[in-house]
């Protein structure tokens, strides 16, 4: 009775296998911008390609008699299908170590004043693609492009260099995205992203500039439907896993952008509103 073997090269691009690639951290030169962008692009066709072949082989080499040319054949192309994920892990390292130099030199790479309130599961996933649990939760690690996630009982509040303040609920992510600019007025915004979640937002500072004159930051919160134009006020956003959000004013004003159409209206004090998963919003209510 012949003996059959199964060569599986699945694992060889099993998640845990293959190294993370990074964002390209915003707020750089646009032609180095371009440049890493395109890098990225290149390696994520290179992965592809890889899983493609994966695909082929476990095809051709799920059942393989012992002692056969084909045992031979598969056997090689495993071996040749790991060097081939060691030589992409090695390419997407140095890709990831590029973008860590990149992001360091972008001015206020480092919007992040502190962090406190860390409690339960709360980790970070940087622009490298590691993860960094709580016990490496430091200033440094957080910068535009990087993650902030609360797994179930975990609790954040990052404190920021416009005296605003974020704090994540359990189950909740968001980014710091990066500083804009208004044409106009010139007033710089730093620009964060809340992925899922609840986040509670506050601005103790309501004033637009500092006691020097100059222009202070704002800050403005982004969901999958809306933008928070921030400044002097509490308020809580959250967003569920099917895209619908709504948004509970405390105290203050809060000028609201539609991402659907592109309309703005202001929320008044003890006001919410919802946006369902389209991104369709209600009028203006009280908090209930």
């Amino acid at each position: 009775m012949a003996v059959v073997l199964a060569f599986s090269a699945t694992v060889v691009f099993a998640p845990a296998q293959i190294s993370k690639l990074g964002q390209v951290p915003p707020g750089l030169p646009e032609a180095r911008f371009a440049e890493l962008k395109k890098t990225r692009e290149t390696l994520l066709q290179r992965r592809n390609a890889m899983q493609a072949r994966v695909r082929e082989h476990n095809a051709k080499c799920g059942n393989v008699t012992v002692g056969t040319a084909l045992e031979k054949e598969c056997e090689a192309e495993q071996k040749q299908l790991e060097v081939e994920r060691d030589r992409y892990n090695k390419l997407v390292a140095e890709y990831n170590a590029s973008l860590s130099r990149a992001a360091a030199q972008v001015p206020y790479s480092n919007p992040i004043a502190g962090l406190s309130e860390v409690q339960g599961k709360v980790w970070i996933e940087t622009l490298d693609g590691r993860i960094l649990t709580a016990a490496d939760l430091t200033v440094e690690n957080l910068v535009f492009g990087s993650r902030v996630v609360t797994g179930a009982g975990g609790k954040i509040t990052v404190r920021l260099l416009n005296d605003h303040s974020i704090t994540l609920a359990p189950n909740s992510e968001f980014t710091p995205d990066g500083v804009a600019s208004d044409p106009k007025t010139g007033e710089k915004s730093l620009l964060l992203s809340l992925v899922r979640g609840l986040g509670s937002v506050m601005d103790s500072n309501p004033v637009s500039k500092d006691e020097k004159g100059r222009l202070r930051y704002g800050m403005k919160v982004r969901t999958p439907s809306a933008v928070c134009g921030v400044r002097g006020t509490k308020f809580d956003v959250s967003v569920a896993e099917d895209g619908s959000s709504y948004i509970k004013l405390f105290s203050g004003q809060l000028e609201i952008t539609s991402k659907k159409d592109g309309s703005v209206f202001m929320l008044e004090a003890n006001q919410m509103v919802n946006f369902d998963a389209k991104g369709a919003s209600t009028p203006p209510q009280p908090i209930r």
